[in-house]
Parts: C-alpha cells; structure tokens; sequence
C-alpha cells in the first residue's frame, strides 16, 4: 500500500510522463453560420464557395437550400 506521500508520487510521475510525452496541437475557433437561399440561386452560390474553398453542407427544406458554412 502506497501512503499519501507515496500516492502523491506516483501521481507527479505519472502526469509528468504524460506532459513530456505529449505535443502541442494547433487550435482554431470556428464559426458556423448557416443560409436559406432560393433553388434558383443554388448554383452560384456554390460556385462562389467553391472558388473561395469554403467548407460548406447543403440541407434542402421547404423549396430552399440551406448551405451550412464553416468560417475561421
């Protein structure tokens, strides 16, 4: 059995090997917005978002598109 002192230990080693053994990932906070256009405006739509390489869905509902675009 391991005393307090023993349990504190074991518990530095531990969280020290997992810090030392780990790496830095690069975060981004993103934002999602979302739009309801006329079918008829779909295509331009999509090929202004491709032109720009956003990264977008589509949903259709109610005689609409709804495009879902992930912004940076």
């Amino acid at each position: 059995k391991l005393g307090t002192g023993g349990l504190v230990r074991a518990y530095s080693d531990a969280a020290n090997a997992v810090i030392n053994n780990s790496s830095l990932l690069l975060f981004e906070l993103k934002k999602n917005i979302s739009i309801a256009i006329d079918l008829k405006n779909l295509n331009r739509f999509e090929h202004f978002l491709k032109t720009y390489s956003f990264n977008f869905t589509k949903d259709f509902k109610d005689c609409k598109a709804i495009l879902h675009i992930k912004l940076n």
